[in-house]
């Protein structure tokens, strides 16, 4: 596969001539050009609108226009980028001569001079501060929005235990559709886990649609193949989604239960007797995709002291790990957790996969009391 940052260094002929100057002077943009050890050496006069510099001779100690928290990564980028002989691209805050900072797209192009292995770069600043602000704040609306979504506190009861968790991913900077709800009637439970594609307001607008359409065909009655069916003639209406949910509904007396799983992963359960197995299910289509799409449903029966694990797919799946690989080491650790409350074990599962790619959130259930 071909590298589309990668490039090829064109040749240059030698000191940047008037008409360069010229030009970058008329941009909007910050130029510069710097030196293979990145030592800059011209900037435009755009830079007197930077740390209250002046556009002068000789080169220039760029380090002090970048703020102290960006200045490592940004060394390591234009590092990685001169060791490659590729395109440097990278988002940092620039000081501005009013002592505020900004957020500027910095991108350079490393050139060969003839005959020779120096490179020579040449760059632009562009203020993208305006945008970062706004995808910060779109971040920030929709991390409370999705916090909104999840279910503020969990059924009790002295027939059931229940303990949840939720956790974004490791970078902090997206959002995810994921969820999970618990619904009781009478003596029966039934248990959502649920994934709406995507990382945005959208993702997480997705996600409180499809539990609330979930939910709301619970508790009119339905089972969960049926609760499925009905949420999936929904969102099929709302365009191009795609959920995955799996639904559990126990009868609390005996134990038997029913589960439906529209393109999830399947629980795991962890016996009274210490084994751990994965609940044997048929998987449907996602939720989203096809109109009237069958939903195949399972049995499933609990003992007294059993629990049942619902995770979202975030906690195993890693980028070059075969699912089943990762389904049989969710089992190892569950069986290796050191404590025994449902609490215990939301707590070393999210303990135990601490470098999250994408967001999680899981539900224990246990039949009985603690």
């Amino acid at each position: 596969m071909t590298d589309v940052n990668r490039v090829t260094p064109p040749t240059y002929a030698g000191d940047i001539d008037s008409g360069f100057r010229i030009l970058a002077d008329v941009m909007p943009q910050l130029v510069w050009t710097a030196n293979s050890d990145a030592t800059v050496d011209y900037f435009n006069a755009k830079v007197e609108r930077y740390g209250g510099w002046t556009a002068g001779g000789g080169t220039f100690d760029w380090q002090p226009l970048v703020h102290p928290e960006d200045l490592t990564a940004t060394g390591e980028a234009f590092a990685r980028a001169a060791a490659l002989r590729e395109t440097y691209e990278f988002e940092h805050r620039l000081l501005m001569a009013d002592g505020t900072y900004r957020w500027h797209l910095s991108r350079a192009v490393p050139m060969s001079s003839s005959g020779e292995h120096a490179l020579k770069w040449f760059g632009t600043s562009t203020d993208v501060h305006s945008q970062k602000l706004m995808e910060e704040r779109s971040v920030e609306i929709a991390h409370v929005l999705q916090n909104a979504l999840l279910p503020r506190s969990l059924p009790a009861s002295d027939r059931f235990v229940l303990a949840s968790g939720y956790r974004p991913a490791s970078n902090g900077e997206e959002v995810g559709g994921d969820w999970y709800d618990a619904i009781v009637d009478g003596d029966r439970l039934t248990v959502v886990i649920g994934d709406a594609a995507g990382h945005d307001i959208e993702a997480a607008t997705t996600m409180g649609a499809a539990r609330h359409a979930v939910g709301t065909a619970v508790v009119a009655g339905q089972d969960p193949a049926g609760a499925l069916t009905v949420a999936n003639d929904y969102l099929t209406r709302l365009g191009e989604v795609f959920v995955t949910c799996a639904v559990v509904q126990l009868d609390l007396l005996t134990g038997a239960g029913t589960i439906a799983s529209a393109g999830h992963l399947p629980p795991v359960v962890m016996r009274v007797d210490g084994s751990v197995a994965l609940v044997d299910l048929t998987p449907s289509t996602p939720l989203g995709v096809a109109i009237s799409s069958a939903i195949a449903s399972s049995a499933l029966t609990l003992s007294t002291g059993d629990t049942l694990v619902l995770f979202t797919d975030g906690l195993i799946e890693r980028r070059g790990r075969a699912l089943d690989v990762s389904l049989r080491r969710l089992c190892d650790v569950l069986e290796g957790c050191p404590g025994t409350t449902t609490d215990a074990i939301a707590r070393h599962l999210l303990g135990k996969y601490d470098q999250l790619d994408d967001d999680v959130a899981l539900l224990v259930v246990r039949l009985g009391l603690e």
